[in-house]
């Protein structure tokens, strides 16, 4: 075979294949003597249908899955070699088969492609300082620890609801949509803490109320106290609610038994292990915060164009919006295309592989809930489908992010991080100012 390969623009190339004659021939008839000794033809015995016959019927699918077998194995050869790495696999289509006068076969094609960033200097990309975990937050952590153990103490009607406090509470939610019927309640706990779902909404509306005292409001409601925190859904909508009685949290001593009970020999241990979890949350945001707004400057400075496939689906999802609107959307989906763009190209070209150990966990633990929720088979197929393909959109992010920030750390000496305000224009700005020779002009 021979081949050529074109560049046509960042995104796309050309490819073609040229098939040796007396090689495709040999295939070619060898494929059609494994046919004839198998197929059935009325007025022959099995086996026994002449060649040309067997031609005349068959002829034209051999020589189309001949070619687009070879033809494939051909491109995904150069594609591997090469080094790059298409959108889709679109370009394998008998259409794109050529037989010349000479009946010479050839096969031609365009190929989208991820773009090649090359020679990308990390040195001159800063990075946010890092936050650092204060003795206050691990006690506030511990503190919160202690009050979601906590037995519950009624208080008295002259005493106000606080943070951490349970209200019972009784009445009914009103929704603004008609075609919702009102909800009635009685005896239900609504928890003030901070660890709670819509905690702050709720300690808003019952904070420094007693007993007795009437309570209305408007906000976002579930539908029913099953699913009070299913944010999907919550409508909007007015409640009105008498509370019954307020439940006070008795804090228990922060001492060695207490530690016990999250698995560590004493507080000592407990706080030490607050303190990591903590650590590391932080160090994912930081990365992750990083990544992103890297990836920003980068996709600006680099002007990351973006392959046909994508512009379409752009072009198809703000066909349905007009003026400002319009404007808009596309804005923000040419952005978030842009970064999806760049992360994959990046994890491409350095062999980044999303392997996440808990997927397989994750997956079954989601698999389990839905047949819990006795949902239909397609419907949990297409949940499920979604939520991975959003499960590895975020892995791929969080992958790239790391190894930007990596990469910005490797190429400054340590201690030289800058200290950077991402929200500062004229700072942004500064970092994109080369000379002639690729210099930073300061």
């Amino acid at each position: 075979m021979t081949e050529t390969l074109k560049r046509i623009d960042d995104t796309t190339i050309m490819i073609e294949i040229g098939i040796d004659k007396e090689e495709f021939e040999k295939k070619y008839f060898d494929n059609l003597r494994k046919l004839a000794q198998n197929v059935r033809i009325r007025g022959f015995r099995p086996g026994k249908a002449p060649i040309p016959l067997v031609e005349k019927l068959v002829g034209p699918e051999v020589k189309t899955e001949i070619i687009i077998r070879d033809v494939t194995e051909k491109i995904k050869e150069i594609l591997n070699r090469e080094k790059i790495f298409p959108v889709n696999e679109n370009y394998i289509s008998p259409e794109n088969i050529i037989m010349d006068e000479q009946n010479q076969v050839k096969y031609k094609c365009e190929i989208e492609v991820f773009p090649v960033f090359n020679e990308i200097n990390f040195s001159e990309l800063p990075l946010e300082e890092k936050k650092v975990v204060s003795d206050s937050t691990v006690e506030e952590v511990m503190t919160n620890l202690a009050y979601r153990k906590a037995p519950l103490v009624m208080k008295s009607k002259d005493e106000p609801a606080s943070d951490r406090d349970v209200v019972v509470a009784q009445g009914s939610i009103e929704f603004d949509d008609p075609s919702v019927e009102p909800e009635e309640f009685t005896g239900r706990r609504i928890d003030l803490g901070p660890w709670a779902e819509h905690g702050k909404f709720f300690r808003d509306i019952f904070a420094g109320k007693k007993a007795g005292d009437v309570v209305e409001a408007k906000g976002f409601f579930a539908l029913s106290r099953a699913s009070q925190n299913d944010e999907s859904n919550l409508m909007p909508g007015k409640m009105k609610c008498t509370i019954q009685e307020i439940l006070a949290r008795k804090l228990p001593l922060l001492d060695d038994e207490f530690a016990k009970d999250y698995h560590c020999e004493n507080i000592d241990e407990l706080r030490k292990k607050i303190r990591q979890e903590l650590e590391d949350d932080l160090e994912e945001e930081w990365i992750n915060s990083n990544g992103i707004k890297i990836i920003d400057l980068l996709i600006e400075k680099l002007n990351v164009p973006l392959p046909k496939t994508f512009r379409k689906i752009i072009e198809e999802k703000i066909s349905y919006f007009e003026g400002e609107k319009k404007d808009k959307i596309k804005n923000d989906m040419e952005l978030e295309i842009r970064r999806y763009v760049f992360a994959r190209s990046i994890a491409y070209q350095n062999n980044l592989i999303i392997d996440d150990e808990n997927l397989a966990k994750n997956l079954k633990a989601l698999t389990e809930m839905l047949e819990r929720a006795k949902m239909k088979s397609d419907e949990k197929e297409k949940f499920i489908n979604s939520w991975l393909k959003e499960y590895q959109y975020n892995r791929l992010f969080r992958m790239v992010s790391k190894f930007l920030v990596d990469k910005v750390l490797e190429s400054n000496k340590p201690g030289s991080q800058i200290p950077f305000d991402f929200n500062d224009k004229s700072q942004q700005n500064e970092i994109k100012k080369e000379d002639e020779n690729g210099q930073r002009k300061e």
